[in-house]
């Protein structure tokens, strides 16, 4: 997907962050790609938030992933977010109100959506901040906490769960 989303805007720069054993692989797909100095390579990072500020979107696209709490950061920084629709990622997306979900494996469909953002900085800002609201109304620790001494009181005066 990353010829096409660099083709849809000339100006876009695609930043991985992170490392492991499939980055020379990833960097010779690239280079036999010619996506020359559209990608960006940072490795492994501990400044993720202030990269997280610098970028306009967010793109995950996992072929499996469990419930990848990444999502949840560049959500609560604001930002839109394309990524698959595999394992717990619907979950944290919404798709539509919070971002974008296209089908693991489906570059044509990654691709369309990444464009899509990149032309509309409008919606960019629109499904940014919907994000920010659900990763800390659903996600942040006092959710979590709130949803954990619901399950107690229930357990403390023999409350059947809600289903």
């Amino acid at each position: 997907a990353a010829p096409a989303g660099l083709e849809s805007d000339p100006r876009a720069r695609i930043l991985v962050v992170g490392d492991g054993p499939l980055a020379p692989t990833l960097h010779a797909q690239a280079r036999q790609a010619g996506l020359g100095d559209g990608v960006r390579w940072a490795g492994f990072r501990r400044d993720v938030p202030s990269l997280l500020a610098a970028s306009d979107l967010f793109v995950l696209p996992s072929l499996h992933d469990a419930f990848p709490t990444v999502l949840l950061e560049a959500m609560a920084a604001g930002l839109a977010v394309v990524a698959t629709r595999t394992g717990g990622v619907p979950e944290i997306v919404a798709d539509g109100h919070t971002g974008i979900l296209v089908p693991p494996g489906d570059a044509p469909a990654l691709a369309r959506a990444v464009a899509q953002l990149l032309a509309s900085p409008e919606e960019r800002t629109t499904l940014g901040e919907a994000g920010r609201r659900r990763a800390f109304a659903e996600f942040s620790s006092p959710a979590w906490v709130g949803r954990l001494e619901g399950v107690y009181r229930q357990a403390a005066t023999g409350a059947r769960p809600r289903a």
